[in-house]
């Protein structure tokens, strides 16, 4: 098992912004050869599951690691499209990307996990193609009947 790109805690600012340039350079080489190796497959592993583990609704992050999330995940959804869509792409690539790439409709409730809160709305916040959610009492948009 290799080491992870990522630091050990959500607090070191630097090391996560070094650590997504690492993986956001891979995913690049990975772009420009049609072909994902298992090393970008390791930094993606990385980089995804410290935004699954340290990253938390409602807790706003520093724009540098906001912009460099941000960055990872746009060029990470150019490797799943090039992976995809080229001709010389091995079909095991192919099948990662159809696999990761959700094609199906998305419905949500808009609303706070907790069922003695549930009058607590969140609400989204867009960032060019990814959404967020933030707790906001005052939204009246529940979809109750997707």
């Amino acid at each position: 098992m290799t080491k992870s790109i990522m630091p050990m805690f959500s607090n070191d600012i630097k090391g996560i912004c070094n650590g997504l340039d690492i993986a956001t350079k891979q995913i690049r080489k990975c772009i420009d050869e049609e072909h994902m190796d298992k090393l970008c497959g390791q930094y993606i592993c990385d980089a995804c599951n410290f935004w699954k583990g340290n990253t938390y609704v409602g807790i706003k992050k520093d724009q540098i690691i906001q912009n460099a999330f941000q960055t990872f995940f746009e060029e990470f959804m150019k490797l799943l499209l090039t992976l995809k869509n080229s001709s010389s792409s091995t079909q095991l690539d192919k099948d990662i990307a159809n696999e990761l790439l959700y094609q199906g409709e998305i419905f949500r409730y808009l609303g706070h996990g907790d069922s003695s809160k549930f009058n607590e709305n969140l609400e989204l916040q867009y960032n060019d193609l990814y959404a967020s959610w933030s707790k906001n009492a005052q939204s009246n948009y529940l979809i109750e009947n997707p």
